[in-house]
């Protein structure tokens, strides 16, 4: 018999520049019996004369920023905006994710008999490569993290437990948002998923992801070598911290100095082409390292600009 009661989540679509992937994702969720008003799009320009996305129905809403505000702050901006409607749940998607058939149907699903569960996540998989990306994560014992590429035993519910789930599609009750706070904005990208992860078992709500709910993604880190370099260094760091104090700290950054080790060796073997690639992973990774002790946040220097669509943006 159909579901009478079906979830209603308010829907954030991330996008930036003048991309249409986020519209042909909005469709996709019309599509599937999402309302048209519950779906807004946060769009963040790579350029100034970035032109305002046109939504596939007007009632789609569109929030365009003056500027590149970073993964982050854009969620914030949607998720601030389905709070104020007063929603249950908030699914926050960057505008690459498609489900595949049944899977959103599936992840709504699961959320409504997830006692205690305050975040879900469909799996992941890799359409460039063809592969799994991501079951959920886990946190190792020194703060380190990793997804998990191999399918879980699933229980009843549909949902599977895990310590934290990819940002780029993350089912997140209300209550925890206004229980835990939003995405922490200093990170700009990269980290702030796991974080709010973090806080969400800390304030003790389960996560988990739901297996049956399958979603392609193709992760974009190979475009920007140095800002992903610089981001992941200096977020890494202060999760690090958060999650394990000093210890943990103290770890990740001998593994850094590892990766560097290992940049300079591939370096001495690598085409020119790669060679300027393990140069901009170097040059990041530590100035990433140098902010972090001097407490710097938000977007990469300017310096690093031009590896991707982290452009136009404001240091803070």
């Amino acid at each position: 018999m159909p579901d009478e009661n079906p979830l209603s989540p308010g829907v954030v679509i991330l996008t930036h520049g003048r991309s249409q992937e986020s519209v042909r994702l909005a469709r996709s969720l019309l599509d599937e019996g999402i309302a048209a008003d519950s779906i807004v799009i946060v769009q963040n320009p790579t350029e100034a004369d970035d032109p305002a996305i046109v939504p596939p129905d007007p009632r789609v809403a569109v929030r365009r920023a003056e500027r590149n505000l970073g993964y982050a702050s854009g969620m914030n901006e949607g998720i601030r905006h389905q709070l104020a409607r007063g929603v249950d749940w908030v699914l926050i998607l960057t505008h690459e994710i498609r489900f595949h058939p049944g899977a959103l149907r599936a992840l709504l699903d699961a959320a409504r008999h997830a006692d205690g569960y305050g975040m879900l996540g469909p799996a992941l998989w890799w359409q460039e490569k063809d592969q799994p990306l991501s079951f959920g994560g886990k946190r190792g014992e020194l703060s380190g993290i990793h997804h998990l590429q191999e399918r879980p035993d699933t229980p009843a519910n549909g949902i599977a437990a895990c310590d934290w789930i990819d940002g780029a599609a993350q089912l997140i009750r209300a209550e925890l948002l206004e229980q835990a706070g939003l995405l922490d904005e200093r990170f700009f990208i990269y980290y702030e998923d796991v974080e709010l992860c973090l806080r969400a078992r800390r304030a003790g709500w389960h996560i988990g992801v739901v297996p049956q709910a399958l979603a392609d993604a193709n992760p974009g880190a190979a475009s920007r070598p140095g800002a992903y370099a610089y981001l992941t260094s200096r977020n890494g760091l202060e999760y690090a911290r958060l999650a394990g104090g000093a210890w943990a700290l103290t770890t990740r950054l001998m593994r850094q100095c590892e990766h560097s080790v290992n940049l300079l060796r591939g370096y001495r073997r690598a085409d020119e082409a790669e060679r300027a690639r393990c140069r901009a992973a170097l040059r990041g990774l530590w100035m990433g390292t140098l902010d972090f002790a001097r407490r710097r946040w938000g977007p990469p220097p300017a310096t690093l600009m031009g590896l991707g669509d982290l452009r136009n943006t404001q240091s803070s």
